[in-house]
């Protein structure tokens, strides 16, 4: 009963409206479907292309930052070794000053001392400043 019911509005539909327009109707919808499709392509294109800058940028990131981890170890190696060399150098002048081969006041001996324990303490909070930042950037 009701595909009658269904029938008989499609053909008073027909009667009343022209089959060119019909058609027109036809030809507009799929037109929208079309440009409906062309906007999905772009936007999905922009999104890759978005998808391709952000993993981009990941990958200079990340080669940042081993770059940065190649480098500190490179410098915190370079300052152990500077400091080695300037503590055992400060060792034989103060062994060779208490052996008396080199002569110097008691006031030098003590500087020298001083300055090198606040060398030391200096560059090595320095050093692990720099390989452990107290902020991730």
């Amino acid at each position: 009963m009701s595909e009658n019911k269904f029938d008989k509005s499609i053909d008073i539909i027909s009667k009343e409206v022209p089959s060119s327009e019909i058609i027109n109707i036809n030809l507009r919808y799929e037109e929208l479907k079309y440009k409906e499709s062309e906007l999905n392509l772009k936007n999905l294109a922009e999104s890759v292309k978005q998808s391709e800058y952000d993993s981009e940028k990941l990958r200079l990131k990340n080669k940042d930052l081993q770059q940065n981890i190649t480098l500190r170890k490179k410098f915190a190696w370079l300052i152990l070794f500077f400091v080695a060399v300037w503590v055992v150098s400060v060792f034989g002048i103060t062994i060779l000053a208490g052996k008396y081969i080199l002569c110097f006041e008691n006031n030098v001996l003590i500087t020298i001392l001083t300055t090198t324990t606040i060398n030391i303490i200096a560059l090595l909070i320095i050093v692990v400043n720099y390989l452990f930042p107290k902020n991730d950037q």
